[in-house]
C-alpha cells in the first residue's frame, strides 16, 4: 500500500472512498480487512494477493485489480514500464523490417541507425497517442452528469452529501488540485493517474515479444491479437480512472489508437527503414 501524507482509499467494488482498507494487529503482525460502508464488501481484497496473482488478473482485464493498481497502491515505476514497452515495440518493429532478414552484405551499422529510426518511430507513435488520450478527457463532461460516486455506478449521495463534498473533495492518488481533470459527476481524477494507466498498459507490448521468438512477428492475425489487448487494456484504465462507461472509454480509445495508426502511415512514407 502506498506511504505519505493521509489521503484516501478507494472500494475496488464500489468506489466508495475510505481513508484506509485494512487495520493492523500485533504490531502490523496481523491484518484485518475493513468492509466497505456503502456496499459491504471488502474494500481491498488484492491487498493480500500476491503480485503474480494481481499481474494475472490485469492481463484477464479484471477492473478490479486496476483498481487497486491505480488506485489504492503505491507503485511508482510505471514509468518504467512505458519505456521497457517502448523499447520492446522498437525492436519488434526492427525485427520484422530489417533486423532478421538482411543478407550478409548489409553494414551493422546501417543495421544500428535502423534500430534507432525504429526507435524514434516508437516513441513518436507513443507520445502522439498519449497525448490524443490525454486530450480527449477534455471532452468529458466538467458538470452535470450522474450522480454517482467515483467510478461512476453505486449508491447515489444525498443533498447534504453533494453539498459536503463541493466543500473538500478528494483526489484519488493522492494528486494535487492543480494536477485534477474538472469533475465529471463526482468524479476527481488527474492526468497523472491518467498517464499511469497508459503506461500501465504497455505491458501488452511484451507479448510481441513472445510472438517474435517463436517466429510469429510476421503472421498478422496474432499480432492483430495482441493490438486488441492493447486496446483493451488501456479501455480498463481508462474507465477506472476518468469513471465514464467501459463504452465510451471503448470508442475514445479506439478513436484515437485508428489516428495514431493513420499518422504513422503517413510518417513512413518520409521515413522508411
Amino acid at each position: 500500500m502506498r506511504m505519505g501524507p493521509p489521503s484516501p482509499y478507494f472500494c475496488i467494488q464500489c468506489g466508495h472512498p475510505a481513508p484506509q482498507v485494512y487495520k493492523t494487529y500485533a504490531n502490523g503482525n496481523l491484518v484485518k480487512l475493513l468492509p466497505c460502508k456503502s456496499c459491504g464488501e471488502l474494500m481491498d481484497k488484492y491487498v493480500e494477493y500476491d503480485n503474480i496473482i494481481i499481474a494475472l488478473n490485469l492481463i484477464l482485464l479484471n477492473p478490479m485489480a486496476y483498481r487497486h493498481v491505480l488506485l489504492n497502491h503505491a507503485f511508482e515505476g510505471f514509468w518504467k514500464l512505458g519505456v521497457v514497452s517502448l523499447f520492446v515495440e522498437a525492436y519488434c518493429f526492427w525485427c520484422s523490417k530489417k533486423g532478421v532478414e538482411h543478407d550478409d552484405a548489409t553494414d551493422f551499422y546501417e543495421l544500428e541507425i535502423n534500430f534507432y529510426t525504429a526507435l524514434l518511430r516508437t516513441f513518436f507513435a507513443t507520445v502522439l497517442f498519449h497525448a490524443a488520450v490525454l486530450g480527449s478527457c477534455l471532452l468529458l463532461p466538467k458538470t452535470g452528469g450522474d450522480e454517482n460516486n467515483v467510478f461512476g455506478f453505486g449508491p447515489r449521495q444525498t443533498n447534504s452529501m453533494k453539498r459536503g463534498s463541493n466543500k473538500r473533495r478528494s483526489l484519488p492518488g493522492n494528486v494535487s488540485p492543480s494536477t485534477s481533470f474538472p469533475s465529471s459527476g463526482n468524479l476527481q481524477f488527474s492526468y497523472l493517474t491518467v498517464w499511469k494507466g497508459l503506461c500501465l498498459s504497455g505491458f501488452a507490448e511484451m507479448f510481441k515479444l513472445v510472438a517474435l521468438i517463436w517466429s510469429y512477428a510476421n503472421d498478422y492475425e496474432r499480432i492483430f491479437l495482441v493490438e486488441c489487448l492493447f486496446v483493451l487494456s488501456n479501455t480498463q484504465c481508462y474507465f477506472v480512472t476518468t469513471g465514464i462507461s467501459q463504452v465510451k472509454s471503448f470508442f475514445l480509445i479506439g478513436t484515437c489508437y485508428f489516428l495514431t495508426k493513420c499518422v504513422l502511415r503517413y510518417y513512413d512514407q518520409f521515413i522508411t527503414l
